[in-house]
């Protein structure tokens, strides 16, 4: 059974929270063990737990939100170096279709350029929140990636397009 971080930004005027929820019971619902946690209170111990990562943003502009890269450098390289060798999704809940999909391959490059591999909603052949019941269809395909990935030989990962 995979176990993945459901980790998200919390903005008042945002979807996040609830595309979050969404994404955490659907991946529950198809055999995944999940821990839900707010951005500020997601810690090092919380990515120590997780074969995954399921990360909810909001989507402002090109810009990365000062939220996850204040968490992102909080973590230091004792949480960094945490992050290699996972799986993980980045998923945004507003803006215009091209911001969200560049906001979600920004933070995914991040995340890679640390040695997680990383997958867009678009890679995995979903729509972002709220074309796809707000998370479901993203909760859903992440954890069946991840089950198929942790039946697979450890060092044997591979990217869901190719």
């Amino acid at each position: 059974m995979c176990r993945i971080l459901v980790v998200f930004e919390y903005n008042k005027c945002g979807r996040v929270p609830e595309s979050a929820s969404a994404v955490s019971t659907c991946a529950q619902g198809d055999g995944a063990e999940v821990r839900l946690r707010a951005l500020e209170s997601a810690g090092v111990e919380d990515i120590m737990w997780a074969d995954a990562l399921a990360f909810g943003i909001n989507c402002h502009g090109s810009l990365l939100h000062f939220e996850i890269k204040h968490w992102l450098d909080a973590l230091g390289f004792n949480g960094w170096r945490h992050l290699r060798d996972k799986v993980g999704c980045v998923f945004a809940t507003q803006g215009q279709g091209n911001e969200k999909a560049e906001a979600c391959r920004m933070v995914a490059r991040l995340f890679r350029s640390r040695g997680m591999e990383t997958v867009t909603p678009a890679e995995l052949g979903v729509s972002e929140p709220p074309h796809d019941d707000d998370g479901t269809a993203i909760g859903q395909t992440f954890a069946q990636w991840c089950n198929r990935l942790e039946t697979a030989a450890p060092q044997a990962h591979s990217h869901p397009i190719g």
